[in-house]
């Protein structure tokens, strides 16, 4: 043993030696232990044994992803399904979708047939109201003419009749067709003119006589027809005071009514205060006279009154 011992450690020095001399250094002597004895063996065992456990996590996970494979698999197939069910049930809505709009089709058809229908319809409306606007004009028209032709009719009558009055009473006549119809849109009253010269009561009696009485001016539109269509003359009129205030033949009451008194007038002073009459002034404006003076007249009545 001791030889051996000698000879191992004469290896070492010439191992050592020869390492000196090729510049190399000396092993460790853990490295020496560690490949001496059963350490290598220990270390392939080690490296096995985590190699197989290695092996074995890679399986585990392996049969995982298999597993969540199929899994997505089977997922995958009942989404395809769904998908196919879900399409063929848009195939199907699809065509009942367009049956609808078929449908809606015709009913917008239908409609706008309607609306031509309606729009021809206005139109013939609306020709016809035209029609019956130009037939209602026309109608005016005629019946404007009509009504002229008419109102030239009753002036010739009221001419006509005018002229025999005239005749049968000896130099009596009446204004004239304009004056009568003028006079009849106041107040249906008709003027009658005379020609004679006579006191104010003789004058009032000749109107009783005629159903009528002297003329009542009530307006301003009255006083001014007559300023147009009589003559410049004094003119007697159904105004007087002889027995009560200044009071109109007729009973229109005189204090609210129209006025046209000449400036200062009525006045009494002339004769003694009696001057109860008045009249039409050759100014057109009213004056308060002698009764007993001559001055022509107009008489007015009723329409109604003077037809009777």
């Amino acid at each position: 043993m001791s030889m051996k011992h000698e000879d191992l450690q004469s290896l070492e020095s010439e191992k050592k030696s020869q390492g000196s001399r090729n510049g190399l250094p000396p092993p460790p002597a853990f490295l020496q232990h560690l490949c001496s004895g059963p350490w290598p063996l220990l270390l392939s065992l080690g490296l096995i044994l985590l190699l197989m456990i290695g092996i074995c996590v890679i399986g585990s996970k392996n049969a995982n992803m298999r597993r969540d494979l199929e899994t997505l698999r089977a997922t995958f197939s009942n989404f395809t399904s769904n998908t196919m069910a879900e399409v063929q049930a848009l195939h199907s809505q699809g065509g009942s979708l367009q049956t609808t709009i078929t449908s809606l089709k015709a009913v917008v058809e239908n409609q706008e047939q309607e609306l031509q229908a309606a729009r021809s319809l206005n139109d013939t409306v609306f020709s016809l109201e035209s029609k019956l606007e130009k037939e209602q004009q026309e109608f005016k028209a005629d019946y404007s003419e009509m009504l002229l032709q008419v109102q030239q009719l009753v002036n010739d009558l009221n001419s006509l009749h005018c002229q025999m009055a005239a005749l049968k009473s000896n130099g009596e006549w009446c204004v004239g067709q304009r004056l009568a119809q003028g006079w009849a849109n106041f107040l249906t009253r008709v003027p009658q003119w005379v020609l004679k010269l006579d006191r104010r009561p003789a004058a009032e009696k000749h109107c009783q006589l005629k159903n009528a009485h002297l003329v009542v001016l009530s307006s301003w539109n009255e006083q001014k027809f007559l300023e147009q269509h009589m003559y410049r003359m004094d003119i007697w009129i159904g105004l007087t005071e002889q027995h009560d205030p200044w009071t109109w033949v007729n009973g229109i009451f005189y204090n609210t009514s129209f006025q046209n008194w000449s400036p200062t007038q009525p006045d009494n002073w002339y004769y003694h205060g009696q001057e109860y009459c008045a009249h039409f002034g050759t100014d057109d404006l009213w004056k308060n006279y002698l009764c007993m003076i001559p001055f022509h007249w107009i008489c007015e009545t009723e329409l109604n009154r003077s037809s009777s």
